[in-house]
């Protein structure tokens, strides 16, 4: 109930376990009473403290060469500059605790079945269905094989490991 009107709750990838709300109030924050609807993760966080603090981040760390930070700052959206940080094309995928999803405007792939496989995938379309209860994979083809291939290079990106070892059986 807590989750209502999304699918499931906190640990799937699920609305209803990753849409939350965010209440940034402050010296230089536009439209402070305003409401943005627009798509942002985590990720973003941490562009928007480097950009506050004016610092940058590091290219390389003990000698080793460090991995770009993902995201971008939420600073253009705050001081009203900007409705969004994203642009409709921008992807975002993750992996948490045996599930997966890759958003992609207003698109998703969901796959909260166990163990995982890329033909669990399910399809949504967030602009019309927020509770992600009309799989769409059947009806929408050429969309659901182009967020297929965006997992695809997301998975390797990141370095995901397909399908899952089964509970005991470590990587091989």
């Amino acid at each position: 109930a807590g989750s209502a009107p999304f699918k499931y709750y906190k640990g799937f990838t699920t609305e209803g376990g990753m849409n939350v709300p965010l209440i940034i109030s402050g010296p230089g924050v536009a439209n402070k009473e305003s409401i943005n609807d627009s798509f942002f993760t985590l990720l973003d966080l941490a562009p928007t403290f480097y950009e506050l603090a004016d610092a940058d981040y590091p290219e390389e760390w003990n000698g080793k060469v460090v991995k770009p930070l993902l995201g971008a700052s939420l600073l253009p959206v705050l001081k009203g500059e900007k409705q969004a940080i994203h642009a409709e094309d921008y992807v975002f995928g993750m992996e948490h605790n045996g599930y997966a999803m890759l958003r992609k405007g207003n698109w998703k792939l969901l796959n909260t079945k166990r163990p995982f496989e890329l033909k669990n995938f399910e399809l949504y379309n967030l602009e019309t269905d927020l509770s992600e209860q009309q799989d769409l994979k059947e009806a929408k083809p050429e969309k659901y094989q182009e967020l297929l291939l965006e997992w695809d290079k997301f998975s390797k990106q990141v370095g995901i490991v397909s399908p899952t070892p089964k509970q005991g059986e470590g990587i091989k």
